[in-house]
């Protein structure tokens, strides 16, 4: 998720020990209302569908894509909060959601530890990573561990720890390193870590940290290369240079989830925070570092946007965005760009 430590949060960011799991097979869904039957071919764009519910109330879950073998998109929503468990609540739990076919597969193995408001996750070479996170009432550390799941072998591994603790960030993929802006305690207002991971060498390197960024749970991604982002104003980090550098001002104070699609920067949410204002989709260009905004036409499934996490799914080779967190009914949402 990607809000300040102090505040409830999101390109968002879950009791310990590792769960087995028995066989990897997709059980029977629940019944549920307006979900379309099959993949839709023509969908008119800036259109939203109600797909089939998330088996969990949940929300600061981190979420990634991996396809399957045959090139279906898979959505994977791991960790996150019970909604109605408050400061606790925490989960390690892992489902997997195929596109294609609108159904949820509940036999996924959990996560080592149940955290919530990670730093998000990222995708290297098929396996997903997530690091950080909260392990219950924020007085608590944020944890400061990497875990890696393969999803075709249906395991975890934890890797090198950051160097140190952190939660509610970012991350990005950058030419195969994972790169994570990340809220750890101790820093002054407007100061955030900022670390390399690579897989290569199961190594942390330690980057400048972004100037003055206080963020308003709007989290960021990566377009063109570089890690983008919304803040006041939005920062970007180029790998190339190993700098930061700010750009204009956003239309307001933006929260929401946040997601990459054809080259802007996607985020649905809100103009104001924490949990009231006017609702809508902000887009970002950065080619011009300008914005637009469209109505949102849909109910979100939590009183905080920026609690959701937004993913990029592909069907019948289009790209959509999966929105999913909160309370049942409607928190499994789709959009057409």
């Amino acid at each position: 998720m990607n809000c300040r430590l102090l505040v409830p949060s999101v390109l968002t960011l879950g009791a310990l020990g590792l769960a087995a799991c028995g066989e990897d097979t997709t059980q029977p869904n629940p019944p549920a209302a307006q979900v379309p039957t099959g993949p839709e071919a023509v969908v008119a764009s800036n259109t939203w569908l109600t797909r089939r519910d998330m088996p969990l109330d949940l929300v600061s879950q981190a979420a990634a894509v991996v396809p399957n073998a045959q090139g279906q998109s898979i959505l994977y929503v791991i960790a996150g909060r019970k909604v109605d468990a408050f400061p606790s609540g925490q989960v390690g739990e892992v489902r997997a959601y195929n596109v294609a076919t609108n159904t949820w597969n509940y036999s996924r193995r959990d996560m080592p530890a149940a955290l919530y408001a990670t730093n998000g996750a990222g995708v290297i070479n098929g396996k997903i990573y997530v690091s950080g996170g909260l392990t219950g009432n924020r007085s608590r550390p944020p944890s400061p561990a990497l875990f890696v799941y393969d999803p075709a072998k249906n395991t975890w591994t934890q890797k090198r720890n950051m160097p140190e603790g952190g939660a509610e960030g970012v991350t990005g993929v950058i030419q195969d390193k994972l790169y994570v802006v990340t809220f750890s305690r101790g820093l002054p207002d407007g100061v955030a870590n900022f670390f390399r991971y690579d897989p290569t060498k199961d190594s942390w390197t330690r980057l400048p940290s972004p100037t003055n960024y206080f963020s308003l749970g709007g989290g960021g991604a990566v377009l063109y290369g570089k890690l983008y982002l919304i803040a006041k104003p939005v920062l970007v980090y180029d790998p190339a240079t190993n700098q930061w550098t700010s750009k204009g001002p956003l239309p307001g104070d933006l929260t929401g989830a946040p997601v990459a699609v054809g080259g802007k920067l996607y985020l649905f949410g809100a103009d104001t925070q924490p949990f009231t204002g006017h609702p809508g989709i902000f887009i970002y260009h950065p080619l011009t570092d300008s914005w637009t905004q469209l109505p949102l036409l849909t109910t979100l499934g939590s009183g905080n946007p920026a609690e959701l996490a937004a993913t990029r799914v592909f069907l019948n080779g289009q790209p959509r965005v999966e929105v999913v967190g909160g309370s049942r009914p409607g928190n499994n949402l789709q959009y057409i760009p």
